[in-house]
Protein backbone atom coordinates (compact mmCIF):
# COMPACT_ATOMS: atom_id res chain seq x y z
CA UNK A 1 0.00 0.00 0.00
CA UNK A 2 2.79 2.27 -0.04
CA UNK A 3 2.40 4.10 -3.45
CA UNK A 4 -1.29 4.65 -2.50
CA UNK A 5 -0.38 6.37 1.22
CA UNK A 6 2.46 8.17 -0.70
CA UNK A 7 -0.05 9.77 -3.28
CA UNK A 8 -2.25 10.47 -0.42
CA UNK A 9 0.15 12.28 1.35
CA UNK A 10 1.06 14.20 -1.05
CA UNK A 11 -1.91 15.66 -2.08
CA UNK A 12 -2.43 16.38 1.97
CA UNK A 13 0.58 18.23 1.99
CA UNK A 14 0.39 20.17 -1.13
CA UNK A 15 -3.07 20.77 -0.50
CA UNK A 16 -3.29 21.75 3.01
CA UNK A 17 -2.29 25.12 1.75
CA UNK A 18 -4.96 25.77 0.05
CA UNK A 19 -7.71 24.40 2.30
CA UNK A 20 -5.94 26.03 5.51
CA UNK A 21 -4.81 29.59 3.98
CA UNK A 22 -3.27 31.59 6.58
CA UNK A 23 -4.67 34.82 5.52
CA UNK A 24 -7.84 36.91 5.32
CA UNK A 25 -7.07 37.34 1.71
CA UNK A 26 -6.13 33.48 0.88
CA UNK A 27 -9.40 32.70 3.20
CA UNK A 28 -11.79 34.77 0.79
CA UNK A 29 -9.62 33.95 -2.81
CA UNK A 30 -10.44 30.55 -1.71
CA UNK A 31 -13.82 30.73 -0.73
CA UNK A 32 -14.07 32.63 -4.43
CA UNK A 33 -12.65 29.88 -6.34
CA UNK A 34 -14.78 27.27 -4.06
CA UNK A 35 -18.00 28.89 -5.69
CA UNK A 36 -16.93 29.56 -8.96
CA UNK A 37 -15.06 26.16 -9.55
CA UNK A 38 -18.21 24.84 -11.18
CA UNK A 39 -18.66 27.32 -13.89
CA UNK A 40 -14.99 27.38 -14.78
CA UNK A 41 -13.26 25.16 -17.60
CA UNK A 42 -10.72 23.43 -14.80
CA UNK A 43 -13.68 22.29 -12.97
CA UNK A 44 -12.63 18.66 -13.89
CA UNK A 45 -9.21 18.75 -11.91
CA UNK A 46 -10.38 18.43 -8.51
CA UNK A 47 -12.13 14.87 -9.78
CA UNK A 48 -8.99 14.18 -11.48
CA UNK A 49 -6.80 14.37 -8.70
CA UNK A 50 -9.24 12.47 -6.46
CA UNK A 51 -9.22 9.69 -8.55
CA UNK A 52 -5.47 9.68 -9.02
CA UNK A 53 -5.07 9.01 -5.52
CA UNK A 54 -7.92 6.26 -5.58
CA UNK A 55 -6.01 4.82 -8.78
CA UNK A 56 -2.72 4.65 -6.96
CA UNK A 57 -3.44 1.18 -5.25
CA UNK A 58 -3.71 -1.91 -6.75
CA UNK A 59 -5.20 -5.24 -4.46
CA UNK A 60 -4.43 -8.35 -4.81
CA UNK A 61 -7.52 -10.47 -5.98
CA UNK A 62 -8.16 -12.87 -2.79
CA UNK A 63 -10.86 -14.93 -4.10
CA UNK A 64 -11.54 -18.23 -2.86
Amino acid sequence: MRGYVRECQKQGQEGGVYFVPQSQARIWLRNLMCRTLPYMPWKGLVVKMAMQAGNAIMLKDYAV
